[in-house]
Order: C-alpha cells, then structure tokens, then sequence
C-alpha cells in the first residue's frame, strides 16, 4: 500500500505538518511459495482447531487456503463448536473422523478436552508415530488446571496433562510478560546453526535474528533427541528459550512452534515454515522451493537478454500509437524515475544501489523481512557519509532525431535516491531517510555545493517501499509517496 505525503512548499519557512492520504494499492513483494506438485499433491491435512486467543480459527483456515492448497494439500477443519467455557461445547469437536484418512493432524488448541474416545484417537494417532504439526497454545492443549471454570475435563471427556512431555518433548511454564519497554528490543530468534540445513527452514539464513511477537513461551527439561530448529531470547533475559523444534523419539514425528499469533501469522517468513513443516510432516524429502515473486507470476528471465533494438522490434504496439528507443543500457540502468525539464531534457533517477544501502550491515530482521540497520546513514557532504552508486543523469537530443544522444552527469555517488523534484534555483532530491535541495543557481547543471538536508526521519527497512515520486502539485507544495512496509518519523532538519 503506498500513501501520498504533501511535505511542504519551497518555501519552507511555511512548513506544515506532513499528512497522508492513500491513494492506491502497491503490490508488495513477499516470500512466497512456488507452485509445486509432487508426493505433497493428494496429502489431506486435518486442522484441530480449539483456541481463541490468538485467532488461528481464522487464520490457519486463511493459510491453508493461500499456501497449502496451491500445492495440491487438501485441507479439513474439525472446529470447537463454543468458545465458551461454562459450555460443554468448548470442547467437542465435529469432523475428527477425517483422522481416519488424514495424512497430518494439525494441532492449534488450548485447554480443551475432548469426548473420551477421541482424545483417545488423537493419542493413538501421535503415539503410533503419524505425523503432526502442534502450534503455540498446543503446548497446553487438552491440559487442566486449577484455577478457573471450565479448565477441568467435563463428564465423558478426558485430559492429557503431560502433552507437553510425551508429545513434545518439553515441559510448558508459561510466557513472558508483554514487552513494555523499547520498541527496538522486541524478541528476536534466529535459526540455530546445528539444523541449518533442516529442510523445515527453508527459507532462513545462518546468523539472520528475525523479531517476533513479545509473548515468547518459556519451557523447560527439553529432552535430548528433540532437535530445536529455531530458539529466541526475551529482552534482558539470559535464559534462551525453543522456539520451534521437532521430536522423533520413539517413531514420533513431531514438529512443534511456539509462533502462531495474528501479527506473527502475517509474516510470510512464519507462513514458508509451517509451509514447510507440513511437508516434512507428510515425509516430503525435499523443501518446496521458496520464491521472492508473488506464486502466480512467471518466473523472471535469467539468460543473457536481448539488444534494446530487439526488444523495441519484439513490442507489440497497438494502432495509433509510437514507440522510441530513446535511452537503453548501459547509459541507463534501474531507472526508478525521470522527469523533463522545460527544455525537453530527459532527468532520470538511477537506482543503482538497490536492494541495499552502501555503508551500513543490517543488524537484524522482522517478521515482514524488513531490515533494520544499528546506524542512520548519514546525508551527502558530511564527513562520514559513504557515497553509493546511484547517480542523476541529464539526457538531451542535440540534433531533432528523437534518439537523447547526449548525456550529462548531474549528480553521482547517491546511495538510494528514488526521486527528484526540479526547482528554479535547483533540484529537491529525495534520498531516504532525507529530503535534500542541491543549489545550481546558475543553472549550469552542475551542483553549487552540498545539499540542505530539509526532512529526516523517512524509514529505510525496505528498499521497494522507502519515500519515492517526489512530485510539484498545483497548489505548490512538494508531493511524495511512502509505502507501507517502511517506517516514517519525520522532522524538520
């Protein structure tokens, strides 16, 4: 989603507040899984669904349908008919006879307690080895306790208290408090280097620490044939606690996450491991293939390409209408933006850069992977600032053939420019997290000196989204767009 800023006329000494208005709908490039058929295609996973608080009866059906579906996995739900626990209904459940044919149970309950003869079903079910993928709250799914109605098992149903052992290998002690402190030491988790080549993580980077929702659960006397596959720590905290793992003791075949709530259900990152978990649960020998393109794309080219005079011959173009090859490689590369001046001249952004800034190491990533960095990058002209690779280009056609044949180089060295804006007096420039105003006077096409930082604060976490299409409107303000998957804190420099 892109939404349009007014920033300002270039008078900046009537500056306004920024406000924002969306005005269109972006697509936004996630980490998608491919479309792939195989021994998956056929498989039929039975969903157990008996939790509230974290909404999976909403959204586990939601993934299986976008991402479990595409790859030929039929899915089922066997749904708890009340949410209410002074109902006998909280904890009965329509549908488990799927069980019989299922391929996967998948498990996303808490404290509920089944008809006797089906959690009967259920325990034969894991014991006997058959696959199953446990998220969050299934720690303590079909768990008593003490304290409150409704926590105990009813007449004609049971209880299995010890799940967290004999399924999962671990012991259950609850979750961490609501992180209340800085925003920027929200839980972290990262894969852990022994099972990096687990085809469940798929998808992760050695090293990379990814942030999760604040109610980390903690757990204790994790048995030692568990293999943990992703482990996170809780802010201050030196303990480090499991955060996704699997258990094959005894013939099980178990994968178990802690991850599950709305915000983390979102993540495509949280949505590929599940993906994965799934396969690996039905006996899938190999991962399915991850994409950073939407599944319903074709795949981009990757071979050598073609001259631009080819490609100008292979457009169709339809009646009444030119096509000019004006500029092509190698003078232009990544074009994100171009403007004409009122001589005619072509003033073209090159975003050389992407995808990441020069002279900054990302320290980590969220769930949507966007990067987060340890240091702001600093403006052009002061001492510590590390110039990149993209650059302004001027081009001009000197003798009427329609063809720019003359280029000029007006600024270079830019790390992560998407736009300009041309003044009387000069060029405004938009390179997040700033807004900059090059002087050129004289109009020589040359810069007068460094710029005048005018606004900081525009977030750079991710390269398709930052600050961009920097415009005039007819009421002489300055126009922007930002989209949604970066941050903005914007102030007056």
């Amino acid at each position: 989603m892109m939404s349009f800023a007014r920033f300002g006329t270039w008078k900046w000494g009537s500056f306004a507040s920024v406000g924002f208005v969306v005005v269109m709908l972006g697509l936004l490039q996630t980490e998608t899984l491919g479309q792939r058929t195989g021994s998956a295609s056929g498989k039929q996973v039975l969903f157990l669904l008996g939790e509230h608080e974290y909404g999976t009866s909403q959204t586990l059906p939601e993934f299986a349908k976008t991402r479990l579906e595409p790859l030929g996995i039929k899915a089922s739900f066997a749904v708890a008919k009340s949410d209410d626990r002074d109902s006998i209904l909280c904890h009965e459940f329509d549908g488990l006879d799927v069980l019989e044919t299922a391929d996967v149970l998948v498990i996303s309950a808490r404290r509920r307690y089944p008809r006797a003869e089906d959690l009967k079903r259920i325990r034969e079910w894991i014991d006997s080895g058959k696959p199953v993928v446990a998220i969050r709250t299934s720690s303590h799914a079909f768990g008593e306790r003490a304290k409150g109605t409704g926590y105990q098992a009813p007449d004609g149903h049971a209880a299995w208290n010890t799940f967290d052992r004999d399924a999962l290998g671990v012991s259950y002690q609850g979750h961490y408090r609501d992180w209340e402190g800085d925003r920027a030491l929200r839980v972290e988790m990262w894969p852990e280097k022994a099972s990096a080549e687990h085809p469940i993580l798929r998808g992760f980077s050695p090293g990379e620490r990814v942030s999760i929702g604040d109610k980390l659960y903690q757990y204790t006397d994790l048995d030692s044939e568990i293999e943990v596959l992703l482990s996170a720590r809780y802010p201050k905290e030196d303990a480090v606690q499991p955060v996704a793992w699997i258990n094959v003791k005894g013939g099980k075949r178990v994968f178990y996450t802690s991850l599950g709530t709305v915000e983390e259900m979102e993540s495509p990152m949280v949505q590929g491991l599940l993906v994965q978990a799934v396969l690996w649960a039905a006996g899938e020998t190999t991962a399915a293939q991850v994409s950073t393109t939407p599944a319903n794309r074709e795949k981009e080219a990757t071979g050598s390409g073609i001259s631009p005079a080819q490609s100008l011959e292979s457009l169709a173009i339809a009646d009444g209408l030119a096509v000019d090859l004006v500029a092509s490689e190698p003078d232009v590369a990544q074009p994100s933006f171009l403007s004409f001046d009122e001589r005619g001249r072509m003033w073209v952004v090159q975003y050389r850069q992407y995808p990441l800034p020069a002279g900054l190491s990302i320290a980590s990533r969220d769930q949507y992977w966007r990067n987060h960095y340890n240091d702001a990058p600093p403006p052009p002209g002061d001492p510590d600032y590390v110039p990149g690779a993209d650059k302004i280009t001027i081009h001009e056609d000197t003798n009427g053939d329609g063809a720019f044949d003359k280029i000029t180089p007006f600024l270079e060295g830019l790390n992560l420019t998407t736009s300009l804006a041309l003044d009387k007096d000069g060029v405004w420039v938009l390179q997040p997290p700033y807004l900059l105003f090059y002087d050129d006077k004289d109009h020589d096409d040359k810069v007068d000196g460094p710029p005048e930082v005018h606004l900081t604060g525009f977030g750079i976490e991710d390269t398709h989204s930052t600050v961009n299409s920097l415009c005039w409107g007819p009421d002489g303000w300055l126009y922007g767009a930002q989209g949604s998957t970066v941050t903005a804190s914007v102030t007056i420099a």
